[in-house]
Parts: C-alpha cells; structure tokens; sequence
C-alpha cells in the first residue's frame, strides 16, 4: 500500500510555488550572533483563501536566523497551523544557494 505522502504529491496545494532563503545579510538590523535569540517570522507560500484576517493565517517561526548544523545551539522551529494539513505537507530546510 502507497504511503499517504506519495499519494498527496500529485495534488498542488498553490499554483505557484515559491521557495524562501534566508541569509544573515538579509537581517542587517539584527546583530544575530550576539543578540537575543527572539523569534524571526518567515513568510510561506500559501494557497488560503481568507488572507485579510490573520488570526486565519498559518505562521512559521524560527528561533535563531542564524544557524549552523552540526553545534549545539538549538534552533527551534514553531508552525503554527490555522489550515487543514495532510500527510503530504511538510517544511523544507535547504542550504543557501541550492
């Protein structure tokens, strides 16, 4: 039996997907490494029909615009889901650049 995800993959969920990257270069008002570690709100592509009110809205929130994989300092991921989701949704990390 297919998996809920391969079977999801086929339907298109926005009619133009876009792809968000993020740099430190893109936060010059944020000393990042040094300062407070307060949450950065990245915005999505989204196919919801009621984007006036915000409390309908889906958000993303990262701790840290700044993060390293392979050191300790934790980086927390926060979505907050107002739509409905399938097994087919996910959040992607990709290197800058790719």
């Amino acid at each position: 039996m297919a998996s809920p995800s391969r079977n999801s993959q086929s339907r298109r969920r926005c009619k133009e997907p876009l792809r968000y990257s993020y740099n430190p270069d893109q936060f010059h008002n944020m000393d990042i490494r040094n300062g407070p570690h307060d949450g950065v709100t990245i915005p999505r592509s989204t196919s919801d029909t009621d984007l006036v009110t915000s409390d309908s809205r889906s958000t993303l929130m990262v701790s840290s615009s700044y993060y390293s994989i392979g050191h300790s300092q934790d980086l927390v991921i926060h979505w907050d889901i107002k739509e409905e989701v399938d097994a087919g949704d996910w959040i992607g990390m990709y290197l800058i650049g790719e």
